[in-house]
């Protein structure tokens, strides 16, 4: 389980974009088992797996214009 203490933010990780997405109702679940195994939240384990594709797919979300 994890600690009541909130990660540090990092200002230059501010965001202000929100993606709302379906998926299965145990989804949520895992990811919030996997996130507290991580020792970070679900929103973060979420944006990390998802960049972590991005890139195996050839996609550089840093340089993806908006």
């Amino acid at each position: 389980m994890m600690a009541n203490k909130r990660p540090r933010r990092n200002p230059q990780h501010e965001y202000s974009s929100a993606l709302f997405v379906r998926c299965p109702p145990e989804l949520p679940a895992a990811i919030t088992r996997a996130a507290e195994r991580e020792m970070t939240t679900a929103s973060a384990y979420v944006r990390s797996a998802v960049i972590d594709k991005l890139r195996r797919d050839g996609v550089d979300p840093c340089e993806v214009a908006v």
